[in-house]
């Protein structure tokens, strides 16, 4: 979670869709500009706006990462709340399962396995965290209303990050950190390699909120595909 005094904007942070990038990215504008300020941080407040804990170092801190809206509405006060441009990261659906998953196996939560048969099976009969579809939607509702007014699509992240920048006045920003990278456990296999009917049509079921509002492709094997929202946002660019 981020709040900007300056820039004006909340970000949200959602687990698997390059917000770990983005947070990292856009905190230099909520600390002061003589603090280095790293991936792992405890809670930041500041008169320049607040950075939260992101690593475990303070288990009552107010402000943490994966925070759902609700709970930064609250713990912020109405005016910074409603003067704020709020932004946060959406994935493929599928990609975001996948690398979660993915990212087990690199920590050693998950295998090792003998081969892929036995990982792909171990992948299939995972039982959804709530942090995977529930999270997700948490970071991006209040009691069913969508909150969110500038979402970061990971499958056109540098034009969304440029885009973002555009709209919150930030020229010459640096290159955009790559942070919490999974991908390379999953070599000489894709994302719809991975899956079964079964768990198809459970990330379907859980995600329908993202698939309806942001036009993913309910077929795994298009899990690189821009969503509708952003191919009509191409669009609208070049009419104008």
């Amino acid at each position: 979670m981020l709040y900007s005094v300056e820039k004006k904007f909340i970000f949200s942070q959602r687990h698997r869709s390059a917000s770990t990038s983005t947070g990292v990215f856009l905190q230099q504008y909520c600390h002061p500009p003589d603090m280095q300020v790293g991936r792992a941080t405890p809670q930041i407040i500041s008169d320049f706006g607040i950075v939260g804990q992101r690593g475990d170092f303070d288990p009552n801190a107010r402000f943490y990462v994966h925070m759902p809206l609700s709970e930064i509405r609250d713990r912020l006060t109405d005016e910074q709340w409603s003067d704020s441009i709020k932004i946060t990261n959406i994935r493929n659906p599928f990609a975001v399962v996948l690398s979660a998953f993915s990212r087990g196996v690199k920590h050693g939560q998950f295998g090792p396995f003998a081969n892929f048969d036995e990982e792909r099976a171990a992948f299939n009969a995972l039982t959804f965290r709530s942090r995977q579809s529930v999270g997700h939607h948490a970071g991006f509702f209040i009691d069913g209303e969508f909150m969110i007014d500038e979402v970061i699509f990971f499958e056109d992240l540098t034009a969304q990050i440029a885009q973002l920048c555009q709209r919150l006045g930030i020229k010459d920003a640096p290159v955009l950190p790559h942070h919490e990278q999974s991908s390379e456990f999953r070599v000489g296999h894709s994302v719809p390699d991975y899956f079964s009917p079964e768990k198809t049509a459970a990330v379907i079921e859980r995600f329908d909120w993202a698939f309806e509002r942001f036009g993913y492709s309910t077929d795994p094997a298009d899990y690189l595909q821009k969503p509708k929202a952003v191919t009509e946002q191409i669009a609208q660019a070049r009419a104008c």
